[in-house]
C-alpha cells in the first residue's frame, strides 16, 4: 500500500475520537482529594443510570419511544418548515456520505487543495443508501445513545454545546446479520449538532448574562429528566421531550437541534466508525472519518456536486479532516519522499510540532505538583493545554490497525524524535518523567484512532509517590469503541459505554454540567464578549448567494474564497476557548 507521498505507507492516526478521551490534570493530591467527582456511570444501578440521564441516555424503553430513526434524522437535515422531504431525498442525501468511502483522494483546502490518499472501504461498494434505512436490511442503522455535550460550548456561550444521537447496527443474536453483511463488520455514525444559544433569535442586543441564561435553559431541560422514576409514563415524558428538543422546538421558536443551522456549512459534523475486511492487506480494519453537511452547491468534489444537481438536493455530505490527526507521514525524516509539495508541508509541521504543539503538551504536567488522573478533557477548566494542530495538516481517514507497526513512529526520525528529546524537562514535579515514547503514546492518545485502539492502558507518563513508580495510562476503550453496538446487558438489549467513558469522561463532564445547574453560571466567564472569529451573519449571507442557481461557473474564484472562508471558520471557532473547558475537543 502506498503513502501519502507514494511510499510503503503506515497506517495513520486520527482523531476520531467517537467521543473520544482527554486528559485531566489534577493540581496535587491534596486537591485531588478536594475534588470531589461523581460516582462512575454504571449501566447496571438506576439510580446512577437516572443520575446521569442530562448527560446520556443508552435506555432502549426511552430511545424506542421518541422516533430517533436514521431517516427522522435525515428528513429534519433537509426539511423546509413543516414540507417534509421525499424518501428518494432522503435516501440521495445519505448516498452522499457514502460515495466517500469510494474515494481515493481528498483536497485539504486548507493546504493550497493538497491531495490527501485515503483508503476507500470496498465492503460499501454497490450497497444502496436505503439497506441503512430500511427495518429487516443486514445493513439497518438503529439509534443506540443519545448525548449532551453542554461542555463543549464556547467562552461566551455563542452556542450551547453538542447534542448527538449515534447510530449502528443492531442487537444481532447468534450473528445472523454480521454473516449477511459480509467484509463489513460495524458501522456507526454520529450526527453531532452544535446548537445555536436560544438567546440570539431575541433579534435584540445579547449580553453575557442573556447568553448564559440561554444556555442555562437548555441544560434545565436535560437535568429535569434525572427526577422522572423508571415507570413507562415518565419514560414517555423523556422522550417526548428528547422529540421536541432533537425535532421539534424550545419555547416558540423553530430551533430544533437536527436543523440545517446546527449541522451544515459553519456548524456541527457527523463522524463514522467502520471496521471492514481489507483485501490487500487480508484483515479487519478499523477506520474514522468525519464529515460536513454543506449547501449542495457549494461542496468541493465534482462527482459529489454533479450527483447533488441530478438529484436535485439542497444539502449534501462532505469528507473533511479529522480534528487534530495530523499525517502520520509528516513524523518521518525530512527527504523520506520525492513530493516536494508534501516535503515541504512536512518541515513546516515537525517545526511547529517542536516549537508549539510538543510544549503544550509539557504544558500539561509542568504547572501541577501531583499526580496527574485521567478524567476526561484535556486541560482543567481554568487551564488550556495540549496540542492544537493546524487543519492544513490533518488527515482524511484515521486508522486504528492491529498492525503494531501502523503508528506514530517519530522515535525512529533523526529530524524531530532527536529535536523532541532534547526538549523533555528534567525539573518535573514529584519526580515525574517523559520519555519519548511516553510522548508518542501522548500525541497518538489524543487522536481517535489511537483511543479506539492501540493506546487503551499505554503509559502517558511516569511519576514517584512515596519512591515507587507509577505510570498514568490511557484509559480503555471497548472493542474499539466507545459506546457499543446493542447487546444483551441484565437482560436487556441496550448498549454499553467503555470503561474510559463510564469511569472518567463522562464523571469528569457530570461535575461540570452540575455544578453549571446549581451555580446558574459556567466556571470561565469572560471578560467581555470577544467577537466571533468571522463575522457569522456575512458569511451565511455569501453562502446563500453562492448557492443560486446557475452561478457556479460565473463565480468560481468568489466561490473558492468563500470556501475558504468557511473552513477558516470551523477552524477559528474551534480553537476559541470553552465556557466549561479551555481546551475544547470534539471527541
Amino acid at each position: 500500500m502506498k503513502n501519502k507521498f507514494g511510499m510503503s505507507r503506515l497506517v495513520k492516526t486520527g482523531c476520531f475520537g467517537l467521543l473520544g478521551m482527554l486528559l485531566s490534570i489534577q493540581a496535587s493530591l491534596a486537591d485531588t482529594a478536594a475534588k470531589v467527582y461523581p460516582a462512575p456511570f454504571n449501566h447496571g444501578d438506576s439510580e446512577s443510570v437516572r443520575s446521569y440521564r442530562p448527560l446520556i441516555i443508552v435506555d432502549p424503553e426511552i430511545i424506542d419511544k421518541a422516533d430517533f430513526s436514521l431517516r427522522n434524522t435525515l428528513s429534519s437535515i433537509l426539511r423546509k418548515g413543516e414540507v417534509v422531504p421525499e424518501n428518494k431525498a432522503i435516501e440521495a442525501f445519505l448516498g452522499t456520505l457514502l460515495s466517500t468511502f469510494k474515494e481515493k483522494k481528498f483536497k485539504n483546502p486548507m493546504n493550497n487543495d493538497q491531495l490527501v490518499d485515503v483508503d476507500p472501504i470496498d465492503g460499501f461498494m454497490g450497497i444502496e443508501a436505503i439497506e441503512f434505512l430500511n427495518p429487516g436490511s443486514p445493513y439497518y442503522l438503529v439509534p443506540t445513545a443519545i448525548v449532551n455535550r453542554l461542555d463543549l460550548a464556547d467562552e461566551d456561550f455563542q452556542n450551547c454545546g453538542e447534542y448527538r444521537i449515534v447510530y449502528s447496527f443492531g442487537y444481532d443474536k447468534n450473528d445472523i446479520m454480521l454473516k449477511k453483511r459480509g467484509n463489513i463488520k460495524h458501522f456507526s455514525l454520529i450526527f453531532e449538532a452544535q446548537l445555536g444559544n436560544p438567546a440570539n433569535s431575541s433579534g435584540n442586543a445579547v449580553d453575557y448574562k442573556m447568553r448564559n441564561n440561554g444556555c442555562l435553559q437548555v441544560a434545565n431541560i436535560w437535568d429535569g429528566f434525572k427526577s422522572l422514576e423508571e415507570k413507562e409514563a415518565d419514560k414517555q415524558k423523556i422522550a417526548d421531550a428528547l422529540s421536541k428538543f432533537f425535532y421539534g422546538s424550545i419555547g416558540s421558536r423553530d430551533s430544533r437541534a437536527i436543523h440545517p443551522n446546527n449541522l451544515a456549512d459553519l456548524h456541527g459534523q457527523i463522524r463514522g466508525n467502520v471496521k471492514a475486511w481489507n483485501q490487500q492487506q487480508k484483515h479487519d480494519k478499523w477506520q474514522l472519518r468525519e464529515w460536513n453537511v454543506k449547501n449542495a452547491k457549494l461542496v468541493r468534489s465534482k462527482p459529489l456536486l454533479e450527483y447533488a444537481r441530478s438529484n436535485n438536493l439542497d444539502y449534501s455530505i462532505e469528507a473533511t479532516t479529522i480534528k487534530g490527526s495530523p499525517i502520520v507521514e509528516f513524523y518521518d525524516n525530512l527527504g523520506s519522499s520525492n513530493n516536494s509539495d508534501h516535503e515541504a508541508t512536512k518541515k513546516l509541521f515537525q517545526n511547529k510540532f517542536v516549537g508549539v504543539y510538543f510544549l503544550n503538551l509539557i504544558k500539561s504536567v509542568q504547572y501541577e505538583t501531583g499526580k496527574i488522573d485521567i478524567i476526561g478533557r484535556l486541560g482543567a477548566p481554568e487551564k488550556p493545554i495540549g496540542p492544537f494542530f493546524g487543519k492544513e495538516f490533518n488527515d482524511f481517514d484515521g486508522i486504528s490497525d492491529p498492525n503494531k507497526h501502523d503508528r506514530v513512529k517519530f522515535n525512529e526520525s533523526r529530524n524531530i524524535g532527536e529535536r523532541v528529546t532534547s526538549r523533555i524537562p528534567q525539573n518535573l514535579p514529584n519526580k515525574m518523567t517523559m520519555k519519548k515514547e511516553t510522548v508518542i503514546t501522548m500525541v497518538q492518545a489524543l487522536s481517535c484512532a489511537g483511543c479506539h485502539g492501540f493506546s487503551g492502558k499505554q503509559p502517558i507518563l511516569h511519576h514517584e509517590i512515596n519512591d515507587e513508580s507509577e505510570a498514568t495510562k490511557w484509559p480503555s476503550h471497548k472493542n474499539n469503541v466507545h459506546i457499543t453496538e446493542p447487546q444483551l446487558f441484565h437482560n436487556v438489549v441496550t448498549a454499553t459505554v467503555s470503561p474510559a467513558l463510564s469511569q472518567y469522561f463522562l464523571p469528569f463532564r457530570k461535575k461540570g454540567f452540575d455544578d453549571f445547574i446549581a451555580n446558574k453560571k459556567a466556571p470561565n466567564i469572560p471578560q467581555q464578549l470577544s467577537a466571533h472569529p468571522l463575522n457569522n451573519s456575512i458569511l451565511a449571507t455569501n453562502i446563500l448567494k453562492l448557492s443560486q442557481p446557475g452561478l457556479e461557473s460565473e463565480i468560481a474564484d468568489e466561490r473558492k474564497q468563500v470556501l475558504l472562508q468557511v473552513e477558516n471558520y470551523r477552524y477559528r471557532s474551534r480553537a476559541r476557548g470553552g465556557a466549561f473547558v479551555m481546551n475544547r475537543r470534539t471527541h
